[in-house]
């Protein structure tokens, strides 16, 4: 495998994962808006 083919999957793979990130700690934060139970935010706090 030449140096540039290697440099474009690490980027491509390097992207990839940035949006991956991006959607699920926007999932998360929804999920936490709204199914969040009173006694984990207690939980946090500790």
């Amino acid at each position: 495998m030449c140096e540039e083919e290697a440099l474009l999957i690490s980027r491509i793979i390097l992207i990839g994962y940035s949006i991956h990130a991006k959607v699920f700690l926007c999932l998360f934060f929804v999920y936490l808006l709204r199914y969040l139970p009173k006694d984990l935010f207690l939980l946090l706090a500790v």
